[in-house]
């Protein structure tokens, strides 16, 4: 029985087309990556979050960074602004104030 090249390439393109279907089938077993995850802020971006986050709040300037701690999930900045003699704003503020390493920045009470 002879088959001309016609049929020949239809038989050849539908095992082509088999083979490409089964290679592509989902294995239950199969693990993808982790979601990325945002990488750990150095302690200058931390404190420009921070700076940019007591401005947003209006907190009076000048204002100093006393003590920063580095957290798994970013940093803890401790912030005192000046004391002034002449009674016009309050003696000492002080603002504890957490940086994730995603951007966030919230107060710490």
């Amino acid at each position: 029985m002879r088959f001309s090249s016609r049929s020949l390439a239809a038989v050849a393109a539908s095992l082509l087309t088999l083979a490409a279907v089964s290679c592509s089938s989902s294995h239950k077993d199969k693990t993808w990556p982790e979601q990325p995850v945002a990488a750990q802020l150095t302690d200058l971006q931390a404190n420009t979050l921070a700076q940019q986050y007591l401005d947003q709040h209006s907190v009076a300037s000048p204002r100093t960074c006393t003590a920063e701690e580095r957290q798994p999930d970013g940093w803890w900045l401790y912030y005192r602004t000046p004391s002034e003699a002449t009674g016009t704003r309050p003696p000492t503020l002080s603002y504890l104030l957490q940086v994730h390493n995603d951007g966030t920045v919230e107060a710490l009470r």
